[in-house]
């Protein structure tokens, strides 16, 4: 089963290397949709921040357990030790919520990808994954859902 997911998420990783060049604005605001793939895991998602989230800002996607979320960020525009935050969720549903936010180093010009997002860490009640960015002036995030 690991390895279909292996195989299936090579061309997804393709795919979302080639959605993170362009670039636009948003403060705290869901992670929409792109409809781009033709198989059972039909489904990406992308935000472009102009500004990106502060740490009084967030970028959210609604999470489904049936799927797993990988995330892929590139920030072309940074300041002194830029971090992508991935917020721990709240307990319940997140019982290892204790373990905190992950701070993801980032470098200027460069995809990092980060995942499977793990539901027990950084799930929070209302059901969303949330993100911002430390010393990060404008970014480009994509997280592919990938059906388990």
């Amino acid at each position: 089963m690991e390895l279909i997911f292996v195989k299936r998420s090579i061309s997804y990783l393709v795919l979302a290397a080639m959605l993170l060049m362009g670039m636009a604005s948003a403060t705290y605001s869901a992670v929409s949709s792109v409809n781009s793939l033709d198989s059972e895991n039909d489904y990406a998602t992308e935000t472009y921040w102009g500004s990106a989230p502060t740490s009084t800002n967030y970028a959210y996607v609604v999470a489904d357990t049936g799927y797993r979320y990988l995330v892929g960020i590139n920030a072309t525009s940074v300041g002194t030790s830029p971090k992508l935050n991935i917020i721990a969720g709240t307990n319940p549903p997140a019982f290892r919520a204790s373990l905190g936010n992950y701070a993801l180093s980032l470098t200027a010009n460069r995809t990092l990808w980060f995942g499977p997002l793990e539901n027990a860490r950084f799930l929070n009640s209302s059901g969303y994954y949330q993100f911002t960015t430390t010393n990060v002036t404008t970014a480009k995030m994509v997280i592919l859902k990938v059906k388990r």
